[in-house]
């Protein structure tokens, strides 16, 4: 049966890097042999940090475990 993760990360080089320090990890860690992999990128409300929108990055995993 396959199933579905969503990481979700700021649109920058630190961002990018959690991002990809994180979903390793938990391929590793998990046993994960992933089945498809997409991406979509959109703004978020940055309520309250005297910025109007963040860049932000899905990345949408199916997977076995």
């Amino acid at each position: 049966m396959n199933k579905v993760k969503v990481f979700m990360g700021a649109a920058t080089n630190e961002g990018l890097k959690f991002l990809e320090d994180k979903i390793n990890n938990w391929i590793e860690t998990e046993n994960i042999k992933i089945v498809q992999l997409s991406t979509t990128y959109g703004s978020k409300k940055a309520e309250g940090m005297g910025i109007e929108s963040t860049e932000e990055l899905f990345i949408i995993v199916t997977y076995e475990q």
